[in-house]
């Protein structure tokens, strides 16, 4: 969850405000392995996130989902799959999509074009760590990403919707 939400930000480039969600542990492991988030934008915007690893087969085209609804537009992301974006102008259309990982092969698992991403987050933390420009995010953007992903398990908790200050 903490990189659907770092996404989120990222994205849109806005404080997130508040969250809430439902946490559960399916699979026999001592941490939560789905969770169906919602978070509150400083201008107002709305998106829900939802993360498993523990559906039942295969689920085509599902493992993370970002929504993001707002007057001006929508982004549906399965960040393993496809981009869409709508809007009242355009309609909705398919942005991109991005190749199968195939996460059954160590070969497309950790292959060279999955492991640059990787490779290009650690050369930014270490230009931060510098005092250098970061590409990647700094670590108030960690702490806040950190800061919603709390207040979805508190939320699962105490059956609210927990307010987050800047």
């Amino acid at each position: 969850m903490p990189h659907l939400i770092d996404t989120l930000r990222h994205v849109t480039g806005l404080t997130i405000t508040a969250a809430g969600g439902l946490s559960r542990t399916f699979l026999p492991r001592p941490v939560e392995d789905t969770t169906v988030g919602i978070v509150e934008f400083s201008n107002g915007a709305v998106a829900s996130v939802n993360a498993t690893c523990a559906a039942a087969g295969d689920y085509p085209l599902f493992v993370t989902r970002y929504s993001i609804m707002g007057s001006e537009g929508t982004i549906d992301l399965d960040p393993f799959g496809e981009l869409h974006c709508s809007d009242r102008k355009s309609g909705w259309r398919l942005i991109d999509r991005q190749p199968p990982i195939g996460f059954g092969d160590a070969s497309t698992a950790f292959g060279d074009v999955r492991m640059q991403c990787f490779v290009r987050q650690m050369r930014s933390f270490i230009a931060g760590m510098r005092g250098e420009p970061m590409e990647a995010g700094s670590g108030h953007d960690g702490r806040v990403g950190l800061a919603a992903c709390l207040a979805m398990l508190v939320s699962t908790r105490e059956r609210r919707l927990i307010e987050l200050t800047p």
